[in-house]
């Protein structure tokens, strides 16, 4: 990714989490084959659960403070959270624990991180802004809409999309802007509390979740327009893309204690524990992972069978999840 010329410090400095990689990671990959983690974010315990995807065992808890949210993988066995009410992210190792903080500015709520997780995007609730985080600790901030939350990087690295719960708008950012963009590219209205934004795997989309309003919104990235709005009932609380199928995503139904996996022509619920939030696809696309906010646990769904293949137990409130590599696949 080209790097904009007020930001060549990053070029100059190593970045976020690169200093974490190379003093957490390990040297090497032991075996071809690829093994997964699953992450989780226990709001009421200030906790992260890490979970081995190929035999559900639960491998750690990680204290990280005080109403961890939205969580981002960053490479293998490594993960972000933004921690709210200690006004950080921290990147935790799967095995160790946290490994770096970061202070920022008020009431963090999500990550957007590249693909090489070089350095991090956060959004500040409390602020209406979002602020760059490097190595060296916390930068430049960058005005957006009332109280923006969940946001998310392109998978081609050239978009950055923040949503506004408190305008119910989301903007869009071309990355080689920030952080010194006044403004965003576009800025759409979406509709009332929109709750999360996630990219399609070929970033040309943007699917958009109103719980209130009952609507996943589709954004048509490179037009800044508004395709369609599809009516998906109780409550649709996160969505995510297949990073492997183009025309397969699923959203969680918080209300009807279910997850709609969707391809072009069919829509399938997939019944889940209690008030499911947050939700992710395996890098592979075989597997979905989902937070039950009022289980204290996650659902492993097979997508193939559309069905519950494990349900593992994690702290009190979880609402974020992520998957990456495992170091030991």
């Amino acid at each position: 990714m080209k790097t904009h010329q007020t930001r060549l410090a990053l070029v100059c400095a190593a970045v976020l989490l690169v200093a974490a990689i190379a003093t957490l990671a390990p040297n090497a990959t032991h075996g071809a084959a690829k093994s997964y983690l699953g992450w989780v974010t226990n709001a009421k315990d200030g906790t992260v659960t890490v979970i081995d995807l190929d035999t559900y065992a639960v491998l750690a808890t990680h204290e990280v403070g005080k109403k961890p949210l939205g969580i981002k993988g960053a490479g293998e066995s490594l993960a972000v959270v933004a921690v709210q009410n200690a006004n950080q992210i921290v990147v935790v190792d799967a095995d160790h624990g946290v490994g770096q903080a970061f202070d920022v500015g008020r009431k963090p709520q999500d990550i957007a991180l590249p693909s090489g997780a070089e350095f991090a995007y956060v959004s500040l609730l409390k602020e209406n802004m979002i602020q760059l985080v490097i190595e060296e600790g916390a930068g430049a901030k960058t005005p957006v809409g009332k109280r923006p939350g969940s946001m998310a990087y392109s998978p081609n690295d050239k978009w950055v999309a923040v949503l506004n719960s408190g305008d119910g708008t989301l903007d869009i950012f071309r990355a080689r802007d920030l952080p010194s963009a006044r403004r965003p590219r576009t800025t759409l209205a979406i509709g009332n509390k929109p709750m999360t934004v996630a990219f399609h795997r070929r970033s040309r989309e943007i699917a958009v979740t109103s719980p209130t309003d009952a609507t996943v919104t589709l954004i048509n990235v490179k037009k800044g327009r508004i395709d369609q709005a599809l009516a998906v009932p109780d409550g649709p609380w996160a969505g995510a893309y297949s990073p492997t199928e183009n025309n397969r995503a699923a959203v969680t139904r918080m209300a009807a204690n279910a997850v709609r996996i969707f391809t072009k022509r069919t829509a399938v619920d997939v019944d889940v524990g209690r008030k499911p939030k947050g939700l992710a696809f395996t890098p592979d696309g075989k597997r979905i992972l989902v937070a039950n906010s009022g289980s204290r646990s996650v659902s492993v769904i097979d997508v193939a069978s559309a069905s519950v293949v494990a349900t593992v137990i994690v702290g009190r409130g979880p609402v974020s999840v992520a998957v990456t590599a495992s170091s030991e696949g």
